[in-house]
């Protein structure tokens, strides 16, 4: 039993340095060039989908969401993280953008320029 314990540990010790190789000199490719091995786009989207579970307030801890103080932080923040892959309203994608696979949805039609400059409208990702 003792030797099996010590094979498991070397084996799991073997993979663990394994992965991490190919994390860090990046021998996986995890650009949005070309499509994921089969399997690699599910772990990745329920993993995104359970971090935002995880993570997101219930529907009775949500902030009003009409607030000019809100709506500008939500538009300063999707032109940081957002507008480059999926564009502001009234603007084409980056070349960038259309070459990854599949190529980022453009904004949703709700999305609107208000009468003060500012991006209006949500979108649920998740």
């Amino acid at each position: 039993m003792r030797s099996f314990l010590k094979a498991t540990l070397i084996w799991a010790s073997i993979a663990a340095v394994g992965a991490f190789l190919v994390v860090w000199l990046g021998l996986y490719n995890v650009s949005a060039r070309q499509g994921h091995l089969p399997g690699v786009s599910w772990v990745l989207h329920n993993a995104y989908r359970s971090a935002v579970w995880l993570r997101a307030p219930s529907e009775d801890e949500v902030p009003e969401l009409s607030s000019p103080s809100l709506i500008a932080l939500g538009r300063r923040h999707y032109q940081d993280a957002c507008a480059f892959c999926h564009a502001m309203p009234d603007q084409s994608r980056s070349q960038t953008a259309l070459s990854m696979l599949p190529a980022p949805r453009m904004s949703p039609k709700r999305f609107r320029t208000g009468s003060r400059g500012t991006c209006t409208g949500s979108s649920r990702t998740a």
